[in-house]
């Protein structure tokens, strides 16, 4: 079912304008109540959600990407990250593997662990956190990531790919351990793993729930 919002123009003359503009009910039913959540007007509310997302498109970039940059910085903020320069990230990790593989890889899984703990609050079905990881590909630093779901005889097993996960060995091993480490937090059994120079490929099974 369809209605209508209304929504100010600013056209190119000195006359202000008015014009319909057709929603989905769902919608409008959203945007009254978000808009009274937040003490504003329909009209202004709706002005405000249009103009972002105008100027998001105007500098090339795509009203499918708002909701999943959002909910990636949002993340970012509360496991307490810091964007750093690929370069930079390449030169630590070579520096501390040589000066100590073991410790680093095993901080790296520590992390993994503490981020799937995290994505668990939120997202406790594996599955659909597959679905978050397609959502965010463009925003992973990676070429390319997937979760697939084989379904054996034993059970669901669940693949996952990524192509371009580090420039070098060393920085791919220790995305190897973060996947690994976020595996641990969803109770997954790792049943193979293999990580050369840029790719890794994991395959797991969820353990019951006891």
């Amino acid at each position: 079912m369809i209605c209508n919002a209304y929504l100010l123009l600013e056209p190119k003359v000195s006359v202000m304008g008015r014009t319909n503009v057709a929603v989905e009910e769902s919608v409008a039913y959203i945007l009254a109540d978000e808009a009274a959540r937040q003490n504003k007007t329909l009209y202004a509310f709706t002005n405000e959600l249009l103009k972002s997302s105008l100027r998001v498109c105007k500098e090339g970039g795509n009203v499918t990407e708002i909701y999943p940059s959002w909910r990636f910085m949002r993340m970012v903020k509360e496991v307490d990250s810091v964007p750093l320069p690929g370069d930079l990230v390449e030169k630590l990790l070579k520096k501390l593997f040589s000066l100590d593989e073991k410790w680093l890889l095993e901080t790296w899984f520590e992390e993994g662990t503490r981020l799937g703990t995290y994505l668990n609050m939120y997202e406790s079905d594996f599955e659909k956190l597959s679905e978050l990881t397609k959502e965010m590909e463009f925003l992973l630093p990676v070429k390319k990531a997937e979760i697939q779901k084989v379904e054996t005889d034993s059970g669901n097993q669940y693949i996952v790919r990524a192509v371009g996960a580090g420039l070098s060995p060393e920085s791919t091993r220790c995305a190897e351990q973060l996947v690994l480490g976020v595996f641990s937090a969803y109770s997954m059994k790792v049943l193979k793993s293999r990580a050369s120079e840029g790719i890794i490929e994991i395959t797991a099974k969820q353990e019951p729930k006891t």
